[in-house]
């Protein structure tokens, strides 16, 4: 890690980390790890807060193997950063990524390493979709929650990542080698929700800017 880092991206996740609690000492921290690019590149970043800024939590990367896994990229990635990465089956009947049942796969799984704590790789980009999509799509306004608890589990998700954009994060695992798939998200269709948002964007270019300091203020 190099000294920069902290004022290039490395504040936006310490600050989200501190506002909303999201890490104590002792915290057994499982990472859903997908082979793309964000879920790497928080790898890396919550590997570099572990090392660099005295974090006191493991980290046990986990896998949930579907139709589109790359298992060599995954030896490779586990190569790369000296963890036991463990690789898990998708529940029988639902290999799709991103289907709710692999998160109820993961949450499985992190409860069976005995982890506390499941940190999902949400990003900024994320959070601007999520946003406009149940806003012009369902007439309300939800958002991806920071930190949330599931039910019955004593497992609670995180999401430090999410005031950190898709661009950083490519530059990051391009900078750093990670060794990470470009297809680090899926290719939604453009529809008129996705083109709204586009011409939105277009008009006020700080548009995510603003949007992310409204839903995640953080203290000045």
């Amino acid at each position: 890690m190099k000294k920069s880092d902290g004022k290039w991206f490395l504040s936006k996740v310490r600050s989200m980390i501190k506002t909303h609690g999201m890490l104590e000492p002792g915290d057994r921290l499982a990472i859903a790890l997908s082979g793309r690019v964000a879920s790497c590149a928080m790898l890396y970043i919550l590997a570099s807060l572990q090392t660099f800024q005295g974090f006191r939590f493991s980290l046990h990367p986990v896998h949930v193997a579907h139709t589109g896994s790359d298992l060599r990229l995954m030896e490779l990635i586990n190569t790369h950063f000296g963890l036991n990465l463990l690789v898990v089956d998708s529940p029988p009947g639902k290999t799709t990524p991103n289907d709710e049942h692999l998160l109820k796969q993961l949450v499985q799984t992190s409860r069976q390493l005995g982890c506390n704590k499941l940190a999902l790789a949400h990003h900024a980009d994320d959070v601007e979709r999520y946003f406009f999509r149940s806003l012009f799509g369902g007439g309300c306004l939800s958002v991806l929650p920071p930190v949330e608890v599931v039910p019955d589990t004593g497992l609670t998700l995180i999401r430090p990542l999410l005031l950190v954009p898709a661009q950083t994060l490519s530059s990051l695992a391009k900078r750093e080698s990670l060794p990470a798939t470009e297809k680090w998200q899926f290719n939604a269709p453009v529809d008129n929700i996705t083109r709204a948002v586009y011409l939105l964007k277009a008009r006020y270019p700080d548009l995510t800017e603003k949007l992310l300091s409204a839903l995640y203020p953080t203290p000045g």
